[in-house]
């Protein structure tokens, strides 16, 4: 069982998450405050579309009002809810599940206002839930519920891309490179990281060399539900995974840290 102290810890990670994101977004301009959303791309959601039907999007589209309670509330919650909880004041399981529920709503937001996939999100969607317990049995449980969650997400995209024929098509991440990188490659300028994306297009046997090994990181997550022992070499190779996809993709999936972090924080676990 995962001691009091490093659940303290895993909930003070999880909150600094959240804040170093928002700077992140803040830097690159991509918080509801720094723009105004102009275009809606819904997909093909039932839940999503629930949202959409409240009208919370036409709220924000022409409030700024609303859009700097929106980046205020991603904020505060997190920072609010792990107050709470450490200092063990009941409120927090309350403040647990509206965390949760608002960043799914501040999620989908993004994803049909902005450029930011909802996946991205999924960290601060889920972490808040393992706080909705008043013991230390009850957190361990839902800790490692979270921890199952990250890997079957893991290993199920390893298992999408051998369904859909990826790991067989030669010219696959050549393809998923040039969708990713197309204004970059056609209007940018030129610097290391176009010239190692089309180092990379050039070359689609290494390019195709590092979709396999991605997929193979994500299969392997599988031992992860099978034992706990070796948690610390997968702990590795989804922190290599985030790096590189950052690096290759530009896609900041550094929000699974606390999904990730459990896969640390299983080690620290205590002989009862």
């Amino acid at each position: 069982m995962i001691d009091d102290k490093n659940i303290r810890r895993f909930a003070i990670l999880y909150a600094s998450c959240t804040l170093i994101f928002f700077i992140w977004l803040t830097i690159n301009n991509l918080t509801f405050t720094s723009y105004e959303p102009v275009f809606l791309t819904n997909q093909m959601d039932i839940t999503g579309n629930y949202i959409l039907y409240s009208g919370i999007h036409i709220w924000v589209m022409k409030s700024a009002f609303a859009r700097i309670i929106l980046d205020a509330l991603f904020v505060v919650l997190p920072w609010l809810l792990v107050g709470m909880f450490i200092l063990r004041k009941k409120v927090h399981i309350l403040l647990a599940i509206t965390t949760s529920c608002f960043s799914l709503i501040y999620a989908w937001l993004f994803s049909v206002l902005s450029v930011i996939s909802i996946e991205v999100f999924t960290a601060f969607i889920f972490t808040p839930l393992v706080f909705t317990s008043l013991n230390l049995k009850g957190l361990n449980f839902r800790f490692y519920i979270l921890r199952f969650i990250f890997l079957v997400i893991f290993f199920s995209t390893a298992i999408w891309k051998i369904r859909a024929g990826g790991l067989l098509n030669a010219d696959q991440m050549q393809a998923i490179l040039f969708r990713q990188h197309t204004a970059a490659l056609a209007y940018g300028t030129e610097n290391t990281f176009t010239q190692l994306i089309k180092y990379l297009l050039n070359h689609p046997t290494l390019a195709q060399s590092l979709f396999w090994l991605a997929t193979i990181a994500e299969g392997l997550m599988v031992i992860g539900l099978i034992t706990r022992k070796y948690d610390r070499m997968l702990l590795l190779l989804a922190i290599l995974f985030v790096v590189l996809d950052y690096t290759l993709m530009e896609i900041n999936y550094f929000t699974w840290i606390p999904m990730i972090a459990t896969l640390y924080f299983s080690k620290k676990e205590k002989i009862a």
